[in-house]
C-alpha cells in the first residue's frame, strides 16, 4: 500500500490500552472514566493516541460540540488533538486527580494519577492544564478562541 502523496510518515508506536479503567455514567457530567482498583500516585494510567487536526475544521461538526472532545495544543500551527482510547471522556475538575500530558515525541496524551485515586473514583482532568488552575474553561470551535 502506497501512502498518500503529502500524508506525514510517523513511526508506529504501540500504546497500552487503558487497564483498570471503565466508562461509567458520571452524574451531571454525562459519561467519565474510572478507576476498577485504587491507583498509587504518578501511574500512568492511559497513553492515548492522537490525532492531530486543523482547529479551524472544528465548525464543519455541525450539531456535534466536537469542541467539547478536542484540546489545544499547538498555537503556532493552530492545531488540536482528538484523543483516542478514552481520552476525550475524561471530565473537568479543578483540583483533578490527574493530569494530561502531551508527549510530543510519542504522539500520545498521557493521563497520570497526580494523587492516589480510589477504586470506583472518577478520574478527571483540569482542561486549563494545572491540577489547581481555576480559570475559566474554554472550549474552542475556532482559531480565534485559541488562548495564547
Amino acid at each position: 500500500m502506497n501512502p498518500k502523496k503529502g500524508a506525514v510518515q510517523n513511526p508506529v508506536v504501540v500504546t497500552e490500552g487503558p487497564k483498570n479503567l471503565e466508562v461509567r455514567f458520571s452524574p451531571g457530567k454525562g459519561r467519565g472514566v474510572f478507576s476498577t482498583k485504587a491507583v498509587a500516585k504518578n501511574k500512568i494510567l492511559e497513553e492515548c493516541p492522537i490525532l492531530m487536526i486543523e482547529i479551524d475544521s472544528i465548525s464543519q461538526f455541525d450539531g456535534f460540540k466536537m469542541s467539547y472532545y478536542i484540546f489545544g495544543v499547538d498555537n503556532d500551527s493552530k492545531k488540536a488533538a482528538l484523543l483516542l482510547g478514552f481520552g476525550s471522556l475524561y471530565n473537568h475538575a479543578c483540583p483533578s486527580n490527574a493530569e494530561a500530558y502531551h508527549n510530543t515525541e510519542k504522539m500520545t496524551f498521557e493521563i497520570t494519577a497526580i494523587r492516589p485515586i480510589a477504586k470506583n473514583e472518577e478520574i478527571t482532568i483540569n482542561y486549563n492544564g494545572a491540577f489547581d488552575n481555576a480559570g475559566e474553561t474554554v472550549f474552542l470551535d475556532s482559531v480565534e478562541e485559541m488562548p495564547g
